[in-house]
């Protein structure tokens, strides 16, 4: 309980996960770093950022420098790096891609954490494709899917019902009230 609350270590509700994958060359190529170094900058520099964990910044916030030279050693003598420093960079680096762990001051639901990760997605560095994960982006885009297939399924149940109702009741006339006084009782419920 003391470290959690000392550190605030447990994953909150508006953290995101920020896959970036760059579309040229590998992650740690000395030009990627450099745009990665860049995008946690700005991620840093972002007022609803609390925190950030990358590959970039692992040891607090160097410089782009250290940052190129690190990975130059990491290159050259693997062995050479801290392994506390190599275990954490592993969980974090791949060939073809990089995982920015962002903490933010938002709740899932907020709609200044959908406008950050839509701001986020919008704007990716250059030459990376993002993707961005977690509470606020799954619920977002669910929303976004279910809003988006409403009315093919309303019209499919509409569809389905007039079909059934058409042979039981031998009429075209009383499957059609039916359907209608159906959906004015939905449309009550909602308040319209």
């Amino acid at each position: 309980d003391l470290v959690e609350k000392q550190f605030d270590l447990t994953p909150k509700t508006g953290d995101l996960e920020i896959l970036v994958e760059p579309l040229r060359g590998a992650t740690d190529d000395p030009e990627n770093l450099t745009a990665m170094h860049a995008y946690s900058e700005e991620l840093l520099g972002l007022e609803a950022v609390t925190n950030l964990v990358s590959p970039v910044n692992l040891g607090g916030r160097p410089g782009l420098e250290q940052v190129k030279g690190f990975f130059a050693l990491r290159r050259a003598m693997p062995i050479a790096v801290d392994p506390m420093l190599a275990a954490g960079l592993e969980s974090l680096l791949r060939t073809n891609a990089a995982l920015f762990r962002v903490r933010t001051k938002y709740k899932v639901g907020q709609k200044e954490g959908e406008k950050l990760v839509q701001r986020l997605r919008k704007n990716p560095p250059a030459g990376f494709k993002v993707q961005i994960t977690g509470e606020i982006p799954r619920l977002m885009d669910f929303s976004r899917g279910l809003y988006a297939r409403f009315p093919l399924a309303a019209a499919w149940i509409i569809g389905i019902t007039l079909l059934l109702m058409l042979p039981m009741f031998r009429s075209v006339w009383l499957p059609i009230k039916s359907v209608l006084a159906t959906i004015l009782s939905l449309a009550a419920t909602f308040g319209v």
